[in-house]
C-alpha cells in the first residue's frame, strides 16, 4: 500500500487516479494524509483526491485542505466503521448511500437503514448502528494490540535445568 500512497502524488494524472482508486477499494485509512495532501495541488488530481476521500470517509469538505485536516485530526483515532456510521446522517444522499453500502459489506449487519428514508426514520436506524458499534462492533473490529506486532506463535523459554 505504501507504493500506492506514493503514487497519489505522481505527476501523471492517470497514475495518481489509479492509485487513488486502489486505495479506496482497499479501504486504506492510512492513505488519508496522502489524499489530503493531493488536494493542495489544485490540478485535475485534486478533484479525484476529494472523491477518494469522500468514498473512504463518508464525509465531504470539498477541496479544502484545511477543513479535511481539521476533520482528520479529530477522526484519525476512530475506526473507519465509525466514520461510515457518522456518514449515515450526512446531508448528501449519495454519501449516505455509499456509507450504508460499505457498512453492510464490511459488517454484514442490517438495521433497517435506507439512505432515502425520511430523516426521523434514518435517525432511528442510525441510533441502532451507534448502539451496535458500542455493544458489539468494537469487539469485532477494534483490536487492542497492533496485529502486525502480535507474535504468531510463542516459542517456549529454555530452562537451564532441562
Amino acid at each position: 500500500l505504501a507504493r500506492a500512497r506514493r503514487a497519489v502524488h505522481a505527476s501523471h494524472h492517470e497514475v495518481a487516479a489509479a492509485a487513488m482508486t486502489a486505495l479506496v477499494a482497499l479501504g486504506d485509512v492510512d492513505a488519508v494524509d496522502d489524499l489530503v495532501a493531493a488536494l493542495e495541488r489544485g490540478d485535475r488530481s485534486s478533484e479525484l483526491a476529494r472523491r477518494a476521500l469522500v468514498a473512504l470517509t463518508a464525509q465531504d469538505f470539498g477541496t479544502s485542505e484545511r477543513k479535511w485536516r481539521k476533520w482528520w485530526d479529530a477522526a484519525k483515532q476512530k475506526h473507519r466503521i465509525q466514520w461510515l456510521i457518522d456518514g449515515l446522517m450526512h446531508k448528501d444522499d449519495a454519501i449516505r448511500e455509499t456509507a450504508i453500502g460499505d457498512l453492510r459489506r464490511l459488517t454484514g449487519e442490517y438495521f433497517g437503514y435506507h439512505h432515502d428514508l425520511p430523516r426521523k426514520e434514518r435517525e432511528l436506524a442510525y441510533e441502532l448502528w451507534v448502539a451496535w458499534w458500542h455493544e458489539t462492533g468494537q469487539r469485532r473490529f477494534v483490536h487492542p494490540e497492533d496485529e502486525k506486532l502480535r507474535p504468531t506463535a510463542v516459542v517456549p523459554t529454555v530452562r537451564g535445568d532441562q
